[in-house]
């Protein structure tokens, strides 16, 4: 009987992987934003949302099982990390706010998080989903 602690663990591992070699991918087209008084809200592309769910499908399908909890925490510690570094721009221009930081990647905040948990649930998914198309040619 396999482990399911290291599939997770390699599993993570290739999201991490994958999602920092996707930063040399082009990036398609660039952010819009919307402006709500003076705040700068930017909204995720579709590329930017595609790229999230297969980068935490590959996790999935690699894990085949339990991955979403661990998608979740790659996916929030990967928010916290960028919003730390998009506070610390802000810092030196005397417009640093946690929260203005926080409401401005709002939607990327929750796209991110979405795609994660659907990706990583796609990946299982196919996993089982394959894993069964083989069992069955091999009865059939």
């Amino acid at each position: 009987m396999e482990q399911a602690a290291p599939r997770r663990l390699l599993g993570a591992t290739a999201v991490v992987a994958i999602g920092l070699l996707s930063d040399f991918l082009p990036s398609g087209p660039s952010q819009t934003y919307l402006l709500f008084g003076e705040q700068h809200v930017f909204i995720p592309t579709v590329w930017n949302i595609f790229e999230t769910l297969v980068i935490f499908a590959v996790g999935g399908f690699i894990s085949r099982h339990g991955f979403i909890p661990v998608a979740v925490t790659i996916a929030v510690l990967s928010i916290l990390f960028s919003q730390y570094f998009l506070y610390q721009i802000a810092l030196p221009t005397g417009q640093a706010s946690v929260i203005g930081t926080a409401v401005g990647n709002l939607p990327n905040i929750i796209s991110a998080l979405a795609s994660a948990v659907v990706g990583a649930y796609l990946g299982e998914q196919l996993y089982f989903r394959k894993k069964r198309s083989s069992v069955s040619a091999i009865q059939g």
